[in-house]
């Protein structure tokens, strides 16, 4: 079944909300990273969720993320992920 882009996009945004919700008002572990920003299991959970619903989805695209860098593919497509606050 094809689905189509705006439903692909609105099914990506909500999953990903979900995902960050699962950590909303809880503790968690910050890290700093070396530019001395900081990440959250959340940041990278909900990264995670939309890199793998991406690539699953757009195969040849390339994936530009906050957290893990870029995955280049063979495709026009270029996807800009930082979903916590990007």
């Amino acid at each position: 079944m094809k689905v189509s882009f705006r439903r692909f996009l609105t099914e990506l945004s909500v999953g990903a909300g979900d995902t960050l919700l699962k950590y909303f008002r809880k503790p968690h572990c910050i890290q700093r990273k070396p530019n001395q920003g900081i990440v959250t299991e959340a940041d990278k959970a909900a990264e995670a969720f939309v890199l793998k619903k991406i690539s699953r989805a757009f195969p040849d695209s390339t994936i530009i993320t906050e957290e893990s860098g870029e995955y280049p593919g063979r495709g026009a497509l270029c996807w800009i992920i930082d979903p916590l606050d990007g």
